[in-house]
């Protein structure tokens, strides 16, 4: 049997790949696939494109935000009725 000559970049590369593995096999994910308006989704790109997301990758943190949610009110109805006030802006003072 003869050894195998194996240099130092090369072990340098495959202990990276290992590392990208071990990342990208840690947690497995299951496709979903959504039907939204049209503007829904231009929004969803635009705010995205603006947090440096991809819009899978803001879909999944809004479903999981809004699950949570779901789980702590018990129904749709329940978590409808609840809505975000937006910011009170006073006027400055002079």
């Amino acid at each position: 049997m003869r050894a195998l000559k194996v240099g130092p970049r090369y072990l340098r590369f495959l202990f990276r790949l290992g590392e990208v593995l071990r990342q990208t096999m840690g947690e497995w994910k299951a496709p979903l696939s959504l039907r939204v308006r049209r503007d829904l989704r231009a929004g969803l790109e635009e705010f995205a494109a603006r947090d440096k997301r991809t819009l899978g990758n803001l879909g999944e943190v809004l479903l999981e935000w809004s699950f949570q949610q779901l789980q702590v009110v018990g129904s749709t109805e329940r978590l409808l009725k609840y809505k975000i006030r937006p910011p009170v802006r006073h006027a400055k003072q002079k």
